[in-house]
């Protein structure tokens, strides 16, 4: 049930979203870090993105939509959490993650020597994806695991591992946004240039989804001995 008074704008944005679900999309549809940043209260967070604190405040009381990957996971068993990310976002990186690229080869191909592709978006986006295969297979290979084992009280250290490549991951995000010029195409831009943005966009909302879910659920549980 909503707070029928304005949120609390000391509260962390992680725990923002953990108490009131609805507010991700609200959060999102100002770019503000709902993962990484996680960490950073609310006024904090509207003063980095330039955002009213209290016209937000009022826009997620207001707000009824709840992603589906927000139902409230603290009620469900950590190894149905790990189903869902291993399902969710794993193998859909893993099957979206090609598709961008030859996108982003197509575009660099026919339109690289001109003035408004970023030239260095393939490599990043080449990079990204290398980088996130590599620790979705730690998470598949050793953390998860260890979790289902029953032995998540011992997994600190690869937590650890994981948790500041989340922060790369971030910084990735941050990186492919500026170069995107925010994800907008030119308005000369082809079909393809166009599709590729969009797909961009969604793709830093799934990771960043993908994230909060690992950062502020799963990892805090399992390291408390919550199975």
């Amino acid at each position: 049930m909503k707070t029928p008074h304005l949120i609390d704008p000391d509260m962390h944005v992680s725990e923002l979203v953990l108490h009131h679900p609805w507010s991700w999309s609200v959060l999102r549809s100002h770019n503000i870090d709902v993962c990484c940043g996680g960490d950073a209260t609310l006024s904090v967070a509207c003063a980095r993105n330039s955002v009213d604190l209290e016209a937000l405040q009022n826009e997620i009381l207001k707000s009824d939509v709840v992603p589906p990957e927000l139902v409230f996971w603290d009620q469900r068993p950590a190894s149905d959490l790990i189903e869902h990310i291993l399902d969710r976002f794993h193998a859909k990186h893993r099957r979206d993650l090609p598709v961008f690229l030859e996108m982003a080869q197509a575009c660099e191909i026919a339109h690289g020597s001109g003035p408004d592709w970023p030239e260095e978006l393939l490599a990043h986006l080449e990079h990204m994806a290398a980088e996130l295969e590599l620790h979705m297979r730690k998470e598949e290979e050793v953390l998860f695991p260890l979790i289902l084992r029953g032995m998540g009280r011992h997994a600190l250290m690869p937590i650890g591992v994981l948790k500041g490549e989340h922060d790369d991951h971030g910084d990735n995000l941050k990186r492919m946004r500026e170069m995107t010029d925010q994800f907008r195409a030119p308005a000369h831009a082809c079909s393809t240039w166009v599709g590729l943005y969009r797909n961009l966009a969604a793709l830093e909302d799934e990771l960043m989804m993908h994230i909060h879910l690992e950062n502020n659920l799963l990892f805090p549980r399992v390291l408390k001995g919550e199975g």
